[in-house]
């Protein structure tokens, strides 16, 4: 055994008596209906998309939930398709529910002082330096909580020097591959602000090049 387990088939014992047409076409019959304790909270990565989308954290209950399709229902409309793995009792899984336009995301470029190309030489090196300003505004009437992501140059060459400076807030995580998250909550009408940059710096004789798995850098 490789310490998973699997499953691929479970009984149900219906509580009600149901009609199956023999006319030859699926039937679909209510199982059961289950209370499930959620957890809201939005994600953004303003570098994609200025949208946030609205995520719920859920813990199943006592049975488990065979992989497959679901309906995505918010407050009784229909939000779309998505789908779940098979989830074990009592695990935790999430479910989307899409773009929620009552949260405003607005990613703007700061200019530095080394000029609007970004690019300078300081000795027998290339400098390049970004920073970036994120604004998200909740218009909606209750609290929201909210993760940032924002991605950062990682490089895979000692010559290539990444440094990341200003980041404010102090972000809630920075993972090794260059992904930095600030989660926060957010009051009805309140702004919050997020702040930060970094600098590249590479022999001049050398060509920065970008990966296919982004951000990851090197350079030849």
């Amino acid at each position: 055994s490789n310490g998973f387990v699997v499953f691929t088939s479970l009984p149900f014992k219906i509580k009600k008596k149901d009609t199956i047409p023999s006319a030859g076409n699926q039937h679909k019959v209510t199982v059961a209906v289950d209370t499930f304790p959620v957890e809201f909270e939005y994600e953004a990565a303003p570098e994609l998309t200025n949208i946030a989308y609205l995520k719920a954290k859920i813990v199943n209950t006592d049975k488990p939930l065979l992989a497959g399709s679901m309906n995505v229902f918010l407050d009784q409309d229909f939000v779309g398709n998505s789908w779940i793995k098979t989830v074990a009792p009592t695990q935790k899984f999430d479910a989307f529910f899409g773009a929620d336009e009552g949260i405003k995301i607005e990613r703007k470029e700061e200019k530095k002082e080394e000029g609007s190309s970004g690019w300078f030489l300081v000795g027998n090196n290339k400098k390049y330096t970004r920073a970036y300003k994120i604004e998200v505004t909740n218009y909606k009437k209750i609290n929201v909580k909210i993760t940032v992501v924002e991605r950062l140059p990682v490089s895979r060459n000692e010559e290539l020097k990444v440094n990341v400076f200003k980041v404010s807030p102090e972000a809630s995580e920075k993972t090794n591959e260059g992904l930095l998250k600030w989660k926060v909550e957010i009051k009805p009408g309140e702004k919050k602000e997020f702040y930060y940059g970094f600098t590249m710096e590479h022999p001049k004789d050398k060509i920065l090049t970008n990966d296919q798995a982004v951000p990851f850098l090197n350079v030849r």
